[in-house]
């Protein structure tokens, strides 16, 4: 089954605002949209997860509280072996800063002891949503293009 089909399995969503993260577990569906320049990382273990929608990387960037507060939801033993999605990204606007940022998540997310993060940058233009099907253990990059990506959630 696809990541376009699972959506409607789901009775009751919780949608992560830009420059905000959010944590849930299942059976809800988590996710954020309108990954245009901002960029998303998802971290998820077995029924939980946690999605960060990252508009600037700043003095009041989300990210570092995100990581922080995800692994108080994960035994330490574990983290190693999760892999962050990050996405979105596009650097059609505004080149220099978007690759910057970019470097900056992965670095961060790699720097906190997580396992090598599946990136899906945007290309020019592209905007993608970062969707968290629990219940089902997949996340899926879905793209206004129709390119989508799913990733298994680590399970054990």
């Amino acid at each position: 089954m696809s990541c376009d089909e699972l959506g409607p399995e789901y009775l009751e969503t919780y949608e992560v605002k830009m420059n905000d993260y959010g944590f849930r577990e299942a059976p809800i569906l988590l996710h954020t949209d309108g990954l245009g320049p901002c960029i998303g990382v998802c971290i998820a273990w077995r029924s939980w997860a946690g999605i960060a929608h990252l508009g600037s990387l700043d003095e009041h960037d989300e990210l570092p509280k995100f990581i922080a507060e995800s692994k108080e939801f994960l035994a330490e033993n574990i983290v190693r072996n999760i892999c962050p999605i990050i996405c979105g990204g596009d650097p059609d606007e505004y080149a220099g800063d978007i690759r910057e940022s970019r470097r900056v998540v992965v670095e961060a997310v790699k720097h906190a002891g997580f396992g090598k993060p599946n990136l899906r940058w945007n290309e020019p233009g592209e905007t993608t949503s970062l969707v968290a099907y629990l219940k089902h253990g997949i996340v899926c990059v879905e793209s206004n293009r129709g390119n989508n990506r799913e990733y298994a959630i680590v399970m054990d």
